[in-house]
């Protein structure tokens, strides 16, 4: 099963995230979005990143997946698309799967929707942060059958922690909570 972190922009999904995966001190597996600091000045916005974690502690292939700004997103669908071939890699064992963030890019590609889709469907744990936004691809991923979400506010931020982590270490030791 995967613990869903939901809340608005700023609340600190990928913070809570990332404490879960530090308190667990397992091998993490998947893709993590990072936001360049370095304004490009041909498309008036900041390159967005997808980041591959290998599961051997080391942060593999990066892919440009967009530049945003306030006003436009300027989306590279091949990268995603890229991205999805990493999705469809075998998980190496005893791996958590980190997924932070998904949000409304990832609706250029069809394959690494597809992708994500067909990792939730294996037989395994993980942490996925998701964007608070209305699409048909973020419904299905916080509605899935092998999802549990948990709603992030910057009042329960402590509890929803523990929460998740005791959720996390249930689904680790076979206890389906």
């Amino acid at each position: 099963m995967y613990a869903v972190i939901v809340g608005e922009p700023g609340v600190g999904k990928s913070s809570l995230v990332q404490r879960v995966v530090q308190e667990l001190s397992l091998p993490v597996w998947g893709l993590v979005t990072r936001k360049g600091d370095t304004l490009d000045k041909a498309t008036g916005g900041f390159p967005v990143y997808l980041q591959h974690l290998s599961g051997d502690g080391q942060e593999g292939q990066r892919q440009l997946v967009a530049y945003c700004n306030k006003k436009q997103l300027a989306v590279h669908k091949e990268a995603f698309d890229a991205c999805a071939q990493l999705l469809l890699q075998p998980v190496p064992a005893g791996h958590l799967v980190l997924l932070d963030e998904l949000g409304i890019l990832e609706r250029v590609s069809q394959d690494f929707c597809t992708a994500v889709l067909e990792l939730l469907n294996r037989n395994l744990v993980g942490i996925i942060a998701v964007k608070h936004k209305d699409s048909g691809f973020l419904n299905q991923v916080r509605g899935h059958q092998h999802c549990r979400c948990f709603r992030l506010s910057a009042e329960n931020r402590e509890e929803l922690f523990l929460q998740v982590l005791d959720f996390m270490r249930g689904e680790l030791n076979g206890q389906h909570n």
